[in-house]
C-alpha cells in the first residue's frame, strides 16, 4: 500500500491518519453503551488499547520514519498515539517522532 521513491533532489512525504481507539463510551465492549463524546475526556477501553497497539504493529511493518505526531488534547487520542508509537518503537530500524504536537483544534466536534 505504501511506496516510497526518492531521488537525490526530492523527498516523498507520507501522511498517516489514525482515529483514536475504542473509548469507554463507544459501546465496543460488553456492558458499555454508545454515547456521543464530543470534548468529554473519556479514556480508551481495553479494546481501544489493543486496537492502538495493533495499529502500531501494522504501521511498523512499512518501516517508515515518523517525523512528527499530532493529536488532539483529548486523552483517548493521546493514548492511541502513545500505544501506536510504542509498538512502532519496538521495531528495529524505525524512527520515533522528533516532534509531538497537541492542539485543541484536532478535537472531535463539540455541539454544546
Amino acid at each position: 500500500p505504501f511506496s516510497q521513491s526518492t531521488t537525490e533532489n526530492s523527498l516523498v512525504h507520507t501522511l498517516l491518519l489514525c482515529r483514536h481507539g475504542d473509548s469507554i463510551w463507544n459501546g465496543g465492549e460488553p456492558g458499555s453503551r454508545e454515547t456521543f463524546t464530543g470534548w468529554t475526556n473519556v479514556p480508551l477501553s481495553q479494546k481501544g488499547i489493543k486496537e492502538a497497539q495493533e495499529t502500531g504493529r501494522q504501521v511498523s511493518e512499512f518501516e517508515l520514519g515518523i517525523d512528527a505526531c499530532f493529536t488532539s488534547i483529548l486523552q483517548r487520542a493521546q493514548l492511541t498515539a502513545h500505544y501506536c508509537l510504542w509498538g512502532f518503537a519496538e521495531k528495529p530500524n524505525t524512527q520515533s517522532p522528533r516532534r509531538y504536537f497537541q492542539d485543541y483544534r484536532l478535537n472531535e466536534r463539540h455541539y454544546g
